[in-house]
């Protein structure tokens, strides 16, 4: 997974007010020549977007930030794999996934786990 939040000027992009604005991923098993088992971009709705550029990949347009969030967090529930990998996992993308995620209120980490542990501390299965 690749996540791009733009930056202002040459700095990097800053989690604390930098939004994602477009995430790519791909799912795929251990067994390195099969095929993936699929790959898409999640994207931000921008007037610079022209997604028939695109056409060769799966492309969801959002109108904003916390609905890419929530539809990752969908992909990955849905799918339920046993890792998540990607280059620096706590920092990015998944720790700048999370950050985002938690201005809006919401748990990352805790949405996307096999035994959320509010679940559990509320008393619900």
């Amino acid at each position: 997974m690749e996540v791009f939040a733009p930056s202002r000027g040459d700095r990097m992009a800053q989690r604390k007010q930098d939004e994602i604005v477009t995430l790519l991923y791909a799912l795929g098993t251990d067994d390195l020549h099969s095929r993936l088992l699929d790959q898409g971009i999640l994207v931000v709705h921008s007037p610079q977007l022209n997604p028939h550029r695109l056409h060769d990949y799966s492309l969801e347009v959002f109108s904003d930030e916390l609905g890419l969030i929530n539809r990752i967090i969908d992909i990955i529930v849905n799918v339920d794999p046993d890792i998540l990998v990607g280059w620096e996992v706590q920092a990015t993308p998944w720790g700048y996934i999370s950050f985002r995620g938690s201005q809006y209120g919401l748990d990352v980490a805790e949405l996307m786990a096999r035994a959320p542990t509010t679940l559990a501390r509320s008393g619900t299965d």
